[in-house]
């Protein structure tokens, strides 16, 4: 079967994440080299990256605290902007070529709909928290396929 499908994965594939994990550093009031090294060690353990909270603040709450950040005006995003330079021609390219589109991750609902108000020219966004399901378990990869209408030999 042919390839019909280039599904990427959001986090620091597409976007370059500084710009939602430093301000929680800032936040914190620790060093943003501290924190991404933390966080470097989480990812490197193959743990969730939510993870790098319990080990700089144990019992913290990230969704109390995400509100009052909110409240702040201090908001948890991202932009277009943050895409890595090369990110978004690649994109295209692959459009071009005529192969359909996909952008999923181990994200919050939040990030999944932010990318879909940048209108990025792709025929699938998804996040393990709208979904349900996490990646490495196999029913985040065959959700995608199901997004996609497609079988997983026909999608990267």
């Amino acid at each position: 079967m042919p390839l019909e499908a280039v599904v990427f994965d959001f986090g620091e594939t597409l976007v370059d994440e500084t710009s939602i994990w430093g301000p929680w550093a800032d936040w914190l009031g620790i060093p943003r080299l501290t924190f991404f090294g933390v966080l470097g060690g989480v990812i490197a353990r193959g743990e969730d990256h939510s993870q790098v909270f319990e080990y700089i603040r144990p019992g913290f709450d990230r969704a109390a605290a995400r509100e009052v950040r909110r409240a702040a005006g201090d908001i948890e995003q991202f932009t277009i902007d943050d895409f890595y330079p090369d990110a978004v021609p690649c994109l295209q390219t692959l459009k071009a070529a005529g192969l359909r589109l996909g952008i999923v991750g181990n994200q919050p609902t939040w990030a999944a709909s932010t990318l879909q108000g940048l209108n990025l020219d792709v025929d699938m966004i998804g996040s393990s928290q709208s979904w349900g399901v996490s990646k490495p378990n196999p029913e985040f990869f065959a959700r995608i396929c199901h997004e996609l209408d497609l079988e997983p030999s026909a999608v990267a």
